[in-house]
């Protein structure tokens, strides 16, 4: 499940391999929380042009913080990989 939460908190939810991303939009501080225990995982930020602009592996670690605050505003996609399977957000930087 994918909570995604807006600057004012509003939450909206869908379905994605136990996953939380928030906020959404975010002025480039991003929370993503991986509830596959034991599971390391892979977090890759791109911009629309498909350059990747940000990768990290990530372990089985509750709560990962993101400083993305060096991008531009604009809308990127984040894709997480782990053994199980990939999922996709959009992510929006505005400042």
């Amino acid at each position: 499940m994918i909570n995604i939460k807006s600057e004012n908190y509003k939450e909206i939810s869908f379905s994605a391999n136990n996953l939380k991303i928030y906020p959404n939009s975010s002025n480039g501080l991003i929370v993503v929380e991986n509830k596959d225990e034991g599971i390391n995982s892979k977090v890759i930020v791109s911009d629309l042009a498909g350059k990747i602009v940000f990768s990290k592996v990530i372990n089985n670690k509750q709560t990962n913080e993101f400083d993305l605050q060096y991008l531009e505003n604009g809308i990127y996609l984040l894709k997480v990989i782990n053994k199980k399977n990939s999922e996709y957000s959009k992510i929006i930087i505005t400042k």
